[in-house]
C-alpha cells in the first residue's frame, strides 16, 4: 500500500511540474524590437529574409543576418536593396519579423508592406 502512494505521489509532482512548464512557455514574455536595414535576399520558401541592419538598440549590434517572418505577405513587394524598417517580436524561441515597411516611402506616410 505505502509504495501505491509513492508511485501516485510521483505521478501527481511530474503532473504538476509539465503543466508549469507549459503554461510558463505560454506566459513568457515578448519582447519587441525595431530595426532600419537593407533587405540582400529573400527566401518565401523559408519564409526567411536576409536583412543588413543598422545597431538595434538594446538587442543587438549592426549586422547581417537571416530572420524568419511570420508571414510571407510581409515579404511582398520587397526586393534586395529595399531599404526596410521592421518589427521583431522576441520571446526567447528566436527572433521574428512580425512588420515591414519599406523606408524611402517614409517621408509621404510610409509604405506597408504585407
Amino acid at each position: 500500500m505505502k509504495k501505491r502512494w509513492i508511485i501516485l505521489a510521483a505521478a501527481a509532482a511530474i503532473s504538476l511540474a509539465v503543466c508549469w512548464s507549459c503554461n510558463s512557455k505560454k506566459n513568457r514574455a515578448v519582447n519587441i524590437y525595431h530595426g532600419v536595414g537593407v533587405v540582400e535576399s529573400i527566401d518565401t520558401d523559408l519564409k526567411q529574409i536576409q536583412i543588413n541592419h543598422e545597431e538595434i538598440k538594446d538587442y543587438m549590434p549592426a549586422m547581417s543576418m537571416p530572420y524568419r517572418v511570420k508571414h510571407k505577405s510581409l515579404m511582398d513587394g520587397l526586393k534586395a536593396g529595399d531599404k526596410i524598417e521592421f518589427t521583431i517580436h522576441d520571446s526567447g524561441q528566436g527572433p521574428v519579423v512580425t512588420d515591414i515597411k519599406k523606408a524611402d516611402s517614409a517621408a509621404d506616410g510610409g509604405q506597408k508592406v504585407g
